[in-house]
């Protein structure tokens, strides 16, 4: 009897070994390079909320209609967009339209419809698989994508970030030429990590 309970004990302590191995692995897979953002300015929007970006990026009216706040970069082919929209209004629209997904959380139904619409207009190369996460004591999806903007093929990579408010939900998307990925990556997501609702 003893035997078998040190059998059940080992092969238990090795399941649980093995189970805290592939939680780090995963952890890790997910962490980013830290960025310096000491260099960073912190631009506000009518006392709502609150976004820090590179200095060097500068106010754009072009980007997109919709944006509360957009900045660039030309000479870094960087650029910001910064989306809200009301809660209750989407949720009262797309409900209305039997378009939301009963089974996920609002910030999901926002994510699927709103990547959904944009990739309609591109041709999608590759994307990552939305990762649900909190910041600044927000609800968020962040995911990437990497897309064909145009007939000559040039490519797009993107960090799109949706983020569930109180009475809002926000969209940050942040792009750059693809070949320009691993250069601004890191601190796309140092941007809409900063976000914070005030």
């Amino acid at each position: 009897m003893m035997c078998v309970m040190k059998k059940i004990i080992a092969s238990f302590l090795t399941l649980a070994l093995l189970f805290l191995l592939n939680s780090c692995g995963n952890s890790e897979a997910k962490k980013r390079a830290v960025v310096d953002t000491s260099d960073y300015k912190t631009e506000t929007l009518d006392d709502a909320f609150q976004i820090s970006i590179p200095k060097q990026m500068k106010i754009a009216t072009q980007l997109n209609p919709d944006a509360s706040m957009q900045f660039e970069n030309t000479i870094e082919n960087t650029y910001l967009v910064v989306i809200r929209e009301d809660r209750s209004d989407f949720i009262e629209a797309f409900g209305d339209a039997n378009a939301l997904d009963p089974a996920i959380s609002d910030i999901a139904n926002y994510r699927k419809i709103q990547v959904d619409y944009f990739l309609k207009r591109l041709i999608l190369k590759d994307e990552t698989e939305a990762e649900a996460l909190t910041i600044n004591g927000k609800k968020a999806e962040q995911k990437e994508f990497t897309c064909v903007v145009d007939s000559q093929g040039s490519e797009i990579f993107y960090v799109m970030t949706f983020l569930e408010g109180a009475d809002h939900l926000y969209w940050i998307i942040s792009w750059t030429l693809s070949d320009l990925e691993a250069e601004h990556k890191d601190s796309f997501y140092a941007i809409a990590n900063s976000f914070q609702e005030l």
